[in-house]
């Protein structure tokens, strides 16, 4: 077998194993980053955040108005501020467990969750426009912290309860889970080892 044989077929199984472990993940708990920014609106502020999903649960969102508890729809949620004028810190799921104290629709797009969310196709604007025809992401805080951020726009976040600086959602992304990292990586080794042999064969049987 050739090198460029071993390499496609490498590049092939690399492949089915990476679609694979997408495929599975999205009948599992999918963990997502979060990004927001403060400069869409001239500010210093942003925060990143670790959202763990069950996507097997997550409802219709391609109607023009969908609120729900974020506890119906998050297994745990962390949203860390930094460079706010006020309003910096780490929030949880429970600053904003509540029902209706979260928003979010699609304005008639169906989200891919194996791919970032950001960016995707809607009816109209593409998910995460804050013109109002992309549909919407937001949280509401419950008031249990008055420093959580909470939503003021779409896809914008408000620190210190609404009143701080308005930091927008630049990424929604799903990351690979580690047991998938783990195959993907095993298949790599284990194409590697075979095309090693298969080299070191061909290499003695012309000697």
């Amino acid at each position: 077998m050739t090198r460029f044989r071993i390499l496609s077929l490498a590049l092939v199984t690399v492949a089915a194993l990476g679609f694979g472990c997408r495929a599975a993940s999205a009948d599992t708990y999918q963990t997502f980053d979060l990004a927001w920014s403060g400069v869409p609106n001239g500010n210093t502020a942003s925060a990143t955040g670790i959202a763990v999903i069950d996507t097997t649960v997550l409802p219709d969102f391609t109607t023009a108005a969908m609120q729900f508890d974020p506890a119906s729809i998050f297994q745990s949620l962390s949203i860390t501020i930094t460079g706010a004028s006020s309003g910096n810190g780490t929030f949880t799921l429970a600053d904003f467990t509540g029902a209706n104290n979260m928003y979010w629709n699609t304005n008639g797009g169906t989200l891919n969750f194996n791919a970032p969310l950001i960016g995707q196709a809607t009816s109209a604007s593409p998910w995460g426009t804050t013109v109002g025809t992309s549909g919407d992401f937001n949280l509401f805080s419950n008031g249990a912290d008055p420093a959580a951020p909470t939503g003021v726009i779409n896809f914008t976040l408000g620190a210190n309860g609404g009143s701080g600086d308005a930091i927008q959602l630049t990424e929604f992304t799903p990351t690979p889970e580690p047991s998938s990292l783990l195959l993907l990586l095993s298949g790599i080794l284990g194409l590697a080892v075979l095309a090693r042999r298969r080299l070191i064969g061909a290499g003695v049987s012309r000697m």
